[in-house]
C-alpha cells in the first residue's frame, strides 16, 4: 500500500508541474505544491525503507530459528510429495489436506532448524486439533 501511495505521489508531482486543474496556478504556486508532494513522497520512502529493513530483520531471525529457506522448502516439498502420492490422499477433506501440509511445513522447520523450539511442536498439535474439531463438528 505504501508503494502504491509513493507512486501516486510521484504522479501528483508530475501532474502539478505539467497539466490539469492547476493551470490557473502560477509557476511559483506549482513548484510549491510539487515540493509539498515531494515532501510527502520522501516520508513514504522512509516508511518503505523501514518496512524493508523490518522484513530483512524478520528473515534473518527466521533463518536463525528454522535454517535456510531453500533447505526448508526442499524438505517440506519432499514430505508433501510423499503424502500426495498415497492411495488415500484423494479421499481426504480439504481441512485434512491443509493440516497435513502445514504439519509437513512445521516438520521441515524442525528437521532443518531448532528441534527444541516448542512453538513448532505446539503448532503441529494445533493443526491436528483443528482437524479433530472439524471431524467432531461433522459428526464423524
Amino acid at each position: 500500500m505504501k508503494l502504491k501511495n509513493a507512486i501516486f505521489q510521484i504522479f501528483m508531482v508530475i501532474y502539478i508541474l505539467t497539466i490539469g486543474e492547476v493551470e490557473m496556478l502560477s509557476d511559483k504556486e506549482k513548484i510549491s505544491a510539487a515540493l509539498d508532494e515531494l515532501e510527502e513522497l520522501n516520508k513514504l520512502s522512509d516508511e518503505i525503507n523501514k518496512d524493508f529493513m523490518n522484513i530483512e530483520n524478520t528473515l534473518n531471525e527466521r533463518e536463525k530459528r528454522y535454517g535456510q529457506f531453500r533447505n526448508n522448502a526442499s524438505i517440506s516439498q519432499i514430505l508433501k510429495d510423499v503424502m500426495c502420492n498415497t492411495d488415500n490422499w484423494h479421499t481426504l477433506m480439504p481441512t485434512q489436506k491443509e493440516a497435513l501440509d502445514m504439519i509437513a511445513h512445521k516438520i521441515a522447520r524442525i528437521l532443518n532448524g531448532d528441534p527444541d523450539y516448542i512453538d513448532s511442536w505446539h503448532d503441529i498439535a494445533g493443526f491436528a486439533t483443528l482437524v479433530v474439531n472439524d471431524l467432531t463438528q461433522r459428526g464423524r
